[in-house]
């Protein structure tokens, strides 16, 4: 799967300042620096402004088979299927918050990621306009804290609710009578 990247963070004084995402195979430079936006090269980058669950497509991890958090995981995927145009699962997720800062996937989430992971995706999602949302009751800066929803902050944040179960599931669509 040609789909991963080089990843670099800047932290400094205990706050994320910088990031690069490099995708090798499409030859994209993904950059941000706190304050100065998020590019891909020369471009400016913003993140997807859909509002509705329904009309967005998300990213995400999957724990592999025998790891801590897989069923987990397949309750929330369960939970989010039904209320999103569409899940994809691409196996970088440095690169995947890179495309969610650049507008190309309306969300991401995952849990259990390492700082190496996220720090740069972080920095291009919230210069994108974009907001990383917590899950699980943790807190920024406490260094368990990789269990997220990245996104434009309405879309994030309604995510965020469904895959903590305090979003009532979308009633299903109703059948005409006699079909």
């Amino acid at each position: 799967v040609p789909h991963f990247s080089v990843s670099i963070g800047l932290e400094r004084d205990g706050k994320l300042r910088a990031g690069v995402v490099y995708d090798v195979i499409r030859n994209e430079m993904f950059w941000a620096e706190k304050d100065e936006g998020a590019w891909l090269e020369n471009k400016r980058l913003r993140v997807a402004q859909r509002r509705k669950l329904a009309e967005g497509v998300v990213t995400t991890g999957i724990p592999q088979l025998g790891v801590e958090g897989f069923e987990r995981f397949v309750e929330e995927r369960v939970a989010v299927q039904g209320e999103v145009a569409a899940i994809r699962r691409l196996g970088s997720a440095a690169l995947d918050l890179a495309w969610v800062a650049a507008g190309r996937f309306d969300a991401f989430w995952e849990r259990g990621l390492s700082p190496w992971d996220m720090a740069a995706g972080f920095v291009l999602v919230e210069e994108a306009g974009g907001a990383i949302v917590k899950l699980s009751g943790r807190t920024r800066g406490d260094p368990a804290w990789p269990d997220f929803v990245a996104g434009n902050p309405s879309y994030a944040q309604k995510l965020a609710e469904r895959i903590e179960g305090k979003l009532p599931a979308r009633p299903a669509p109703r059948r005409p009578p006699g079909a």
